[in-house]
């Protein structure tokens, strides 16, 4: 048996000879699939389609030498998904198509019903995959195994309770060596220095903010692999020549023992790794953790600020505060650990006064990237449910702006529209973040990094 695994560029971007999307990270999830049914079929291959998309030619030579192919969907790649669901199932009707991934957990029985996929997995199916595949014509198997729906002919079975991996340590390796494209790239430059990829060492996140749909599917249930296991796939990357590694965790510093347990280990077994944290809150930060990290090669750190006004991170239930920020922005600043800060506008509660603020102060952080974001409700956020049970968005709406025609926010998107371009103009024209900027990257020896300042100002500009 040989299976094809699809991940889809994100929506408006062209499917069909599309240039390179957001390639920060691999696909993760279809190599940890790969890898669960990698001992059990022929072949697998994984397809990470935002690497330039596909055409009609190279698709069907791909389906024609498939028996089974695997689409990951996520909310933002859903049209282009079902458009190459579609384009599959045009070339060969009978293929068996199995859909998985956040969007498929958020809409299981709408998804299978609006795609021609004929299984829908939901949740995590790192293992129940493999019981798929081996029963794949076996629909009153299929029927019983949890977190899997089923077309039989014009009707959906039944959904069984989602599994929720207790145990990380259980989950097969991914399948690093399937991995094809190059990853690390941001508008096509290189952020590392050397070969990327991606390594998970938990999943799920316990807090609850108001705009995060974790909740669905059971991923706010927190659990973390051992730091014996970390390491070991960690030694099984660089054997395969990675030596940046982006830890996609939505908090890296929970657990902090198990934290320290892993950067310790890399230390003391001189991996020499560059390390780019995705997730980490703010209140997990101190001096000994922030000394540790930098010792341990971690180069940059993603944190989800959010605003500038303590009255919207308390309406957002962030459970920090503008000093604390302060404080650990600065720190990881003095460790010469590039910190990127992520900000929202359009919060219910927010005023003009309070995005000024936030503009205000991202411009007083040292921060080295600014990211400033229109908020979204997405289904199975706190902030969805309450619009939908007051009537201002449609249960089948899984993404909607926040804008004041429909009672989300005080301003209309087009209002957020120019506070967005305010913001980012305002923050990477400052002189003063341009000269350190110039510094850092000197003393850091990353000049290449600045080109990103120049690329990102010339997209903004557009």
């Amino acid at each position: 048996m040989k299976v094809s695994l699809f991940y889809p560029p994100e929506d408006g971007l062209p499917l069909e000879g599309g240039g390179r999307s957001f390639m920060f990270v691999p696909p993760l999830g279809l190599a940890y699939i790969a890898g669960s049914i990698e001992q059990e079929v022929d072949k697998v291959d994984i397809y990470d389609l935002r690497d330039g998309g596909t055409n009609s030619v190279d698709l069907k030579v791909i389906v024609n030498r498939s028996d089974v192919i695997g689409v990951s969907i996520a909310s933002f790649s859903f049209y282009n998904a079902s458009l190459l669901i579609s384009m599959i199932k045009d070339m060969d009707p009978d293929i068996p198509i199995i859909i998985g991934g956040p969007h498929c957990s958020l809409y299981p029985t709408r998804t299978l019903l609006e795609t021609r996929a004929d299984i829908c997995i939901v949740g995590e199916g790192d293992f129940v995959i493999k019981d798929v595949i081996k029963k794949l014509d076996d629909k009153d198997f299929l029927k019983k195994l949890q977190g899997v729906i089923i077309k039989d002919g014009e009707k959906l079975s039944d959904i069984n309770k989602p599994i929720i991996i207790k145990n990380l340590d259980k989950l097969p390796v991914p399948a690093y060596h399937l991995l094809r494209s190059r990853y690390g790239k941001f508008f096509d430059l290189e952020f590392f220095s050397s070969k990327c990829t991606g390594v998970e060492t938990s999943r799920g996140c316990p807090f609850r903010c108001r705009f995060c749909s974790r909740e669905i599917a059971g991923m706010n249930v927190y659990r973390a692999k051992s730091a014996e296991r970390v390491i070991r796939e960690l030694d099984y990357v660089t054997d395969l020549g990675y030596r940046s590694i982006v830890i996609i965790d939505d908090n890296f510093l929970i657990g902090k023992t198990r934290a320290e347990k892993i950067l310790r280990s890399i230390i003391d077994r001189k991996m020499g790794l560059e390390i780019f944290l995705q997730g980490v809150r703010i209140d997990s930060v101190d001096d000994s953790i922030c000394k540790l990290m930098k010792k341990a090669g971690v180069v940059a750190i993603a944190f989800g600020i959010e605003s500038g006004s303590q009255k919207v991170l308390d309406f957002y239930r962030k459970g920090i505060d503008l000093e604390q920020i302060r404080r650990v922005v600065k720190l990881c600043a003095e460790n010469d650990i590039y910190t990127i800060g992520n900000f929202i506008m359009g919060a219910p509660v927010e005023t003009r006064k309070d995005i000024e603020n936030t503009i205000r102060f991202a411009k007083s952080l040292p921060l080295d990237f600014s990211l400033f974001f229109i908020l979204e409700y997405t289904a199975g956020s706190d902030l969805w449910k309450a619009a939908v049970s007051e009537g201002k968005i449609d249960e089948d709406e899984y993404r909607v702006y926040a804008d004041s025609s429909r009672g989300l926010t005080k301003f209309s998107l087009e209002e957020l529209k120019h506070y967005q371009k305010k913001a980012y103009i305002s923050f990477y024209a400052d002189p003063r973040y341009m000269l350190r900027e110039l510094r850092s990257a000197i003393k850091r020896n990353r000049t290449h990094l600045a080109k990103y300042v120049y690329v990102l100002f010339k997209h903004i500009l557009r």
